[in-house]
C-alpha cells in the first residue's frame, strides 16, 4: 500500500492483464478497509471496429465512469468491493486484443467520488490529459496505442504506472497527485494514434466546489503531421 504524495490516499492492490478474446479476465485481490474503491481502467485495438460492453469483478457490475473512442478505452468502479481475491472481467463485442488494469483505491470519497474526465487522440508526443483543480486528490490516467512497438516514459507528474503489451496493442497506467499543475503526459516511440483518458478520485471528506471540479487536455503536436487528431470531452461530475 502507497500513500500518494500530498493525498490522504492510499493505491494499495494493482494488477493488469490481456488477451486476444471477447473478454479478458484478470484475479484482484482486495484488502479490507473501509471507503476503498476498485477502479478498472481498459483499452482495446483501436484498428479492430466493436464496444467494450461492461466490466464485473467477483460477477458483481461495475458503474461506468466514461467511455471513448467508439468504446475502445473506458473505466469502471465498484465502491467497497468485498475482501478477498476475485476475477475482474471486462467483456466486449468482438473478439480483438484488449488490455485491464486493476487498482484498489482507499481513503476515498463516496458522494461524488469523481470529477470530471478528460479523454483525447493525438498523433505526436509528448501527449496526455491535464487534470487541474485543488489539490489533495489523485489523478489516474490510462493511455493506449496499436499497430506498432510503443514504449512509454513518463514526462509528467506520475508517480507510479504501470504496462502491459501484447502483440501490437500497447498500454499504460499513470497515478499523480491533482494539483493545479498536474499534467499526466508520456514521450513515446513507434505510436501511431495514442488515445487517453484521466480522471480525478476525490478523498474522503473533502468536498470541491463545481467551479473548481475541472478538468482541461494538455497536448502539444505538430499540425504538419497528416495522422495528427486531437478531441476533447469535459463531462459532468458525479
Amino acid at each position: 500500500m502507497a500513500l500518494v504524495s500530498g493525498t490522504t490516499i492510499n493505491i494499495d492492490t494493482e494488477s493488469k492483464g490481456s488477451a486476444t478474446a471477447t473478454s479478458v479476465t484478470v484475479s484482484h485481490a482486495v484488502n479490507a478497509a473501509n471507503n476503498q474503491m476498485l477502479i478498472v481502467q481498459a483499452f482495446a485495438d483501436f484498428n479492430v471496429a466493436g464496444n467494450i460492453t461492461g466490466v464485473t469483478y467477483g460477477g458483481v457490475a461495475m458503474t461506468r465512469i466514461d467511455l471513448q473512442d467508439s468504446g475502445r478505452i473506458g473505466a469502471w468502479y465498484l465502491l467497497n468491493p468485498s475482501a478477498g481475491t476475485a476475477n475482474i472481467v471486462v467483456s466486449q463485442s468482438v473478439s480483438r486484443t484488449v488490455i485491464a488494469f486493476g487498482t484498489s483505491v482507499q481513503g476515498v470519497s463516496n458522494s461524488p467520488p469523481f470529477g470530471f474526465t478528460a479523454y483525447a487522440a493525438t498523433g505526436t508526443a509528448p501527449f496526455g490529459v491535464a487534470c487541474q483543480s485543488s489539490g489533495g486528490y489523485v489523478v489516474l490516467e490510462v493511455s493506449g496505442d496499436s499497430g506498432g512497438t510503443t514504449t512509454w516514459t513518463a514526462a509528467g507528474a506520475q508517480t507510479a504506472s504501470t504496462v502491459e503489451t501484447l502483440g501490437t496493442v500497447s498500454a499504460v497506467k499513470g497515478i499523480a497527485p491533482g494539483n493545479f499543475s498536474a499534467a499526466m503526459t508520456w514521450s513515446v516511440s513507434g505510436q501511431n494514434l495514442p488515445r487517453n483518458l484521466g480522471f480525478s478520485v476525490f478523498p474522503i471528506n473533502v468536498t470541491y466546489p463545481p467551479s473548481r471540479r475541472r478538468s482541461t487536455i494538455a497536448l502539444t503536436a505538430d499540425p504538419s503531421d497528416q495522422d495528427y487528431k486531437s478531441e476533447l470531452t469535459l463531462l459532468r461530475w458525479f
